[in-house]
């Protein structure tokens, strides 16, 4: 059994209070909840059945596990800390974007796979205006994912989605990427993982990112000037 995660989270002066732990192999389910004041407001299972059938344990188990809990911990994370679950609040711009994902890229991948693939993103710190980094994707027991199919959408509410990059990852699983941007909007990337194996997503929401404008004269959030007050 693993070591869970817990988390406080802040938004609008209201702590959130995120907790994540594995349930143990008579009962395989990786669980998340989401507290607030004691009362529970969300709850989300994943079974890691499909880990024991394909006959993962010990260390090669403990890590394949460790990777999918941490992950569904901090999408818990990044949601609550975007407002996701003040009750009955208004949709948040994550949760927009969720929706558009789940109606372009044919919904919860995971349920329709052998093995989900995990996709993680190393920006190039160099990097002053579109998106550059390097994209790792790996199996569900860390291993390397060589000669995946990797693409990249740009999707914002009202818009179509933008299709920006096609390629394959190398056989280290990694592929470099950068990408040129159109003028900044509210807008995520999203980069998906295809191959006969299974397949994977990841979102890489610009504003957060601190992704500057391609535009001349407009910087980042980060590089804004501050208002000069009149007299």
């Amino acid at each position: 059994m693993l070591t869970g995660f817990n988390t406080d989270v802040n938004f609008d002066g209201v702590t959130y209070h995120v907790q994540s732990e594995d349930r143990g192999l008579d009962n395989p389910i990786l669980d998340s909840l989401v507290y607030c004041g004691g009362q529970i407001l969300h709850q989300e299972k994943t079974s890691y059945r499909d880990l024991l059938d394909q006959g993962l344990e010990g260390h090669e188990l403990d890590r394949a596990l460790a990777r999918r809990l941490e992950a569904q911990h901090r999408d818990l994370v990044r949601r609550a800390r975007h407002g996701g679950f003040v009750p009955g609040g208004p949709p948040t711009l994550a949760d927009v974007f969720g929706d558009l994902e789940d109606g372009l890229l044919g919904g919860d991948l995971s349920a329709d796979v052998i093995m989900p693939l995990e996709l993680s993103w190393k920006p190039d710190e160099a990097c002053r205006f579109g998106l550059s980094g390097t994209l790792s994707i790996v199996g569900p027991a860390g291993e390397a994912a060589p000669g995946v199919e990797v693409s990249a959408r740009l999707v914002s509410p009202g818009f179509d989605p933008a299709r920006l990059f096609e390629g394959h990852a190398g056989a280290s699983g990694e592929i470099t990427i950068a990408l040129a941007l159109p003028p900044m909007r509210p807008a995520a990337i999203v980069f998906s993982a295809q191959s006969a194996a299974g397949a994977g997503r990841l979102r890489i929401d610009l504003e957060a990112e601190g992704v500057s404008d391609p535009r001349p004269g407009h910087a980042s959030p980060a590089e804004s000037p501050a208002p000069v007050s009149s007299s």
